[in-house]
């Protein structure tokens, strides 16, 4: 089962997304929170595998932020799915740079929802081709991820990575794998090289493994 958490400051609209999830027989609805503060103590507190969040919250898209917000409050990345009414290419572009992975326009239905839902769960990433260029590169790390593949590159063990990072060692190791399924990289070097390539490190050692 998906574990999945919404969050929308339109109660009426949160609830009716929960009871589109109940329909979905893979997926185990987590709760609903209005703000962000309260998504973070749910994202805590539950370790939803998925979170789907409203971009307005309130008068301005600061549902936008959540994916930063999380990935400094927490050791686990949690991917984050925008639904919202905008499908403009501005807030499109704003949440693949903030580390989301997935952007939805609310008229999707069901099936739909559910299929994004299965492929970010899985590491995947889910935008409207039509409100968005084609990307340069692959989407980049979180913060989080950035700091495995820096110590990655560096040829710490996964245990190494987790005592210097504070987190556990399954932590580090669903993040390494989350990083392998999503760009395609067969083994931890090749997880260093192409973020070497794609500047995504400040340090350009390679791994020793």
């Amino acid at each position: 089962m998906i574990r999945v958490a919404v969050v929308d400051d339109h109660p009426l609209f949160a609830q009716g997304t929960i009871e589109v999830l109940r329909q979905l027989t893979f997926v185990e609805p987590v709760g609903y929170v209005l703000t962000l503060d309260a998504a973070v103590e749910l994202a805590r507190s539950n370790r939803p595998d998925v979170i789907i969040c409203d971009v307005m919250l309130g008068d301005k898209p600061a549902g936008l932020d959540l994916p930063a917000i999380l990935a400094g409050s927490l050791d686990v990345e949690i991917p984050v799915i925008f639904l919202s009414q905008f499908g403009g290419r501005v807030f499109v572009e704003r949440a693949l740079s903030g580390g989301a992975a997935g952007y939805l326009l609310k008229t999707v239905d069901a099936h739909e929802l559910g299929a994004a839902i299965t492929t970010v769960a899985a590491g995947g990433t889910v935008f409207p081709k039509a409100a968005l260029r084609p990307p340069a590169g692959p989407r980049r790390p979180t913060p989080r991820e950035t700091e495995i593949l820096s110590l990655i590159a560096d040829g710490a063990s996964t245990a190494e990575a987790a005592s210097r990072l504070g987190i556990s060692v399954n932590t580090v190791e669903t993040h390494v794998a989350r990083l392998l399924a999503r760009y395609g990289a067969s083994s931890r070097t090749q997880l260093a090289v192409m973020a070497d390539r794609h500047g995504w490190l400040s340090d350009h050692h390679l791994p020793r493994d």
